[in-house]
């Protein structure tokens, strides 16, 4: 098998998982989007609920980045102790 027929391969294994990630990333925007209607109630806005969203995201992509650094030691500060709980 040639690289190209390996790196196509693998294209359309990564297409299927994103494909069946999907449902499952939807699902859990619209959990977030209940929650927030229930917390904020009468207060509800869906803006504010996607600016908390994208502010979670962010503050977890940079420290998944921090902890990544730590690693593979491209960083001299030592990655932040585990929470014990998913950011996002």
């Amino acid at each position: 098998m040639s690289t190209r027929d390996k790196l196509l391969r693998l294209d359309k294994q990564l297409q299927k998982l994103e494909e069946r990630l999907e449902p499952f990333i939807t699902k859990q925007a619209r959990s977030f989007y209940k929650a927030a209607q229930r917390i904020f109630k009468d207060g509800f806005c869906p803006k504010l609920a996607l600016k908390i969203l994208a502010q979670v995201h962010e503050t977890a992509v940079a420290i998944q980045k921090q902890e990544e650094e730590a690693i593979s030691g491209n960083s001299p500060r030592k990655a932040p102790a585990s929470r014990g709980t998913n950011p996002v």
